[in-house]
C-alpha cells in the first residue's frame, strides 16, 4: 500500500508525487523500511565521527584505533547515505560520500542525508496514523448506518408490541389501603392461598357474587379477609373491586401483608410485646392481634428468641394473641386458661384451639399442660 507524505490532500508545494529532492514524495512500505535502515547506519557513523572529534581529549596513543574508527565511519556513513538517498529517490550520494573523507566535514555530509531521511520517516508515521484513524472512523460510520437501518426496520414491530402490551394495572385507593385481616380460624389445614366461597346464612338475603368479599386461606388454619379502615368501621375488598382493578388475588394478598407488617413495624397503633410469666401477649390496638399469626417475618424474626423450641399460640378472639415456647408445659397450660377465660365472656371470638407453628404453618396443638392455673392478666 502506498503511504503518503506531506499534505494528505495534495503533494507538498514545488514537488510532485514522482519524487522530490527533500523527500516529501509519497513512499512505499519498502522505502520506509530502507529509510529506517539508512537512518540507523547514519547514526552509527555520526557516533563514530563524534568519537574522532573528541580523540585529542581521550589521549588514544594507538594510531590503529584511530584508523579503525576512521574506516568504520567511512563504511557506516557510505552505507547510510546510499541507502537513505535511494529510498528518497533522486538524491545524489556522490557528494556526501566524498565529504566523508574530510575530517569535520564528514559530520556535515552525514547530517545532509540524515535530516531529510528522518523527516520523511516522520511524515510517513503521521500518514500511517491518519490512515488508521480514517479507517476506524469509516468503520464506525458503517456500523452506525447499519444500526440505523436495523432500527428503522424493527420500529414497526416494536411499536406494535408496545401497543399490544397493556400497562400493568395499578391498585385503586381502597385496595392500596387493604390490610390482611384474620376473621375466621380453625379451617383444618387447608391448602395455602385457596379462595373460599362465602355462603349467606339460611333465610338471609342473597348477595351477588361480585359483592362477596375476597377470602383466602392462610397458614393452614386461618381465613383472611382484606380490611379497609373507614374510620368508624371496617369494610372488605370485594371480588368485584378486585376484578375491576385488574388485580390478582396474589397481588391483593401481598398488599395486605405489606400493610399489616407496616402497622406492626411502627405505624399506628404499632405492636407491643407484653410478658406474663412464661407467656407473652401481642398488643396492637385491638383489631389486628389475631392477624399477626400470618406475618412470617414476626415469628421468624423478633419473636424467635422467645420460642427456641417452636411457638404455641392462641387467638381466642380477634383482639387477643398470646404465645409461649413449645417446650414450656407451664406456658401451654396458661394458654389453655386464657382461651377458657376469653371464650366465656369475650366478643369477636375466633378459636378455642391451641396452634403450634411448623414450617411456617399453624397446626392444631394436641399436647398436654398443667390444669387449673390462675388466670393471667394482660394490659390490652
Amino acid at each position: 500500500m502506498a503511504l503518503r507524505a506531506g499534505n494528505r490532500d495534495a503533494p507538498d508545494s514545488g514537488h510532485s508525487d514522482d519524487g522530490g529532492e527533500d523527500g516529501t514524495a509519497a513512499i512505499t512500505a519498502a522505502q520506509a523500511t530502507a529509510l529506517r535502515s539508512g537512518v540507523a547506519w547514519l547514526w552509527a557513523a555520526l557516533l563514530l565521527a563524534a568519537l574522532m572529534m573528541v580523540e585529542p581529549f581521550l589521549h588514544l596513543r594507538s594510531p590503529f584505533i584511530m584508523l579503525g574508527i576512521y574506516v568504520a565511519t567511512l563504511v557506516c556513513g557510505a552505507i547510510g547515505i546510499v541507502t537513505a538517498n535511494r529510498a528518497l529517490q533522486g538524491r545524489s550520494s556522490i557528494i556526501g560520500i566524498l565529504f566523508l573523507f574530510l575530517p569535520l566535514f564528514n559530520v556535515v555530509a552525514l547530517m545532509m542525508s540524515l535530516t531529510p531521511a528522518r523527516a520523511a520517516l516522520r511524515r510517513n508515521q503521521l500518514n500511517e496514523e491518519a490512515d488508521r484513524l480514517l479507517a476506524a472512523e469509516q468503520e464506525r460510520l458503517k456500523r452506525r448506518e447499519a444500526s440505523r437501518k436495523l432500527d428503522a426496520a424493527s420500529a414497526p414491530q416494536t411499536a406494535a408490541r408496545t401497543a399490544a402490551k397493556p400497562a400493568p394495572p395499578k391498585p385503586n385507593d381502597r385496595i392500596a389501603r387493604a390490610v390482611a385481616y384474620v376473621k375466621h380460624a380453625g379451617l383444618g389445614d387447608l391448602p395455602e392461598g385457596q379462595i373460599l366461597n362465602i355462603r349467606t346464612t339460611a333465610g338471609g338475603p342473597e348477595i351477588p357474587e361480585q359483592d362477596l368479599p375476597v377470602v383466602r386461606t392462610a397458614k393452614g388454619a386461618f381465613a383472611l379477609f382484606y380490611a379497609v379502615d373507614e374510620g368508624a368501621h371496617f369494610s372488605f375488598i370485594s371480588r368485584g373491586e378486585l376484578q375491576a382493578a385488574g388485580i390478582t388475588g396474589d397481588a391483593l394478598h401481598a398488599i395486605g401483608l405489606a400493610n399489616l407488617t407496616a402497622i406492626a413495624n411502627g405505624g399506628a397503633p404499632g405492636l407491643s410485646l407484653t410478658p406474663a410469666g412464661t407467656v407473652h401477649g401481642l398488643v396492637m390496638g385491638g383489631n389486628y392481634e389475631a392477624s399477626l399469626m400470618v406475618v412470617d417475618a414476626l415469628w421468624d424474626g423478633m419473636l424467635k428468641p422467645y420460642t427456641p423450641n417452636g411457638a404455641v399460640a392462641v387467638v381466642p378472639s380477634r383482639d387477643v394473641c398470646a404465645f409461649c415456647d413449645a417446650g414450656s408445659a407451664d406456658g401451654i397450660a396458661h394458654l389453655r386458661n386464657i382461651v377458657a377465660n376469653v371464650s366465656q365472656g369475650g366478643d369477636r371470638l375466633l378459636s378455642d384451639k391451641l396452634y403450634i407453628r411448623t414450617n411456617q404453618r399453624w397446626l392444631e396443638y394436641t399436647g398436654g399442660g398443667k390444669p387449673e392455673l390462675a388466670p393471667l392478666e394482660f394490659s390490652l
